[in-house]
């Protein structure tokens, strides 16, 4: 990953509206691939879904990867529930 990469950055088991925008700070900052580990996550509300679906299309606008690996059961059915895209999530080959 480049010098701007945000890898393996761990998310908070509550992505609320300080945490969304403390990974907001944090994603602007990065400016390579962005792999995030979401298996602490408990709770995610709609800032921090706006901001990662944001991220998500920077980086896919710019050839670059946007994942979550290890997303909890909590973070799918959130992320699920409020619409959000599937190929955020590494499969077990490590693809994202």
């Amino acid at each position: 990953m480049g010098e701007g990469a945000l890898a393996d950055a761990a998310l908070p088991a509550s992505l609320d509206a300080r945490a969304a925008h403390v990974l907001r700070e944090a994603l602007a900052q990065a400016d390579g691939h962005v792999v995030l580990e979401g298996e602490a996550v408990e709770f995610i509300g709609g800032a921090a879904f706006q901001t990662l679906l944001a991220a998500r299309k920077t980086c896919l606008a710019s050839d670059r990867t946007f994942a979550v690996r290890n997303a909890s059961p909590a973070f799918l059915d959130q992320w699920r529930a409020m619409g959000g895209p599937e190929d955020v999530f590494e499969t077990s080959t490590g693809a994202a």
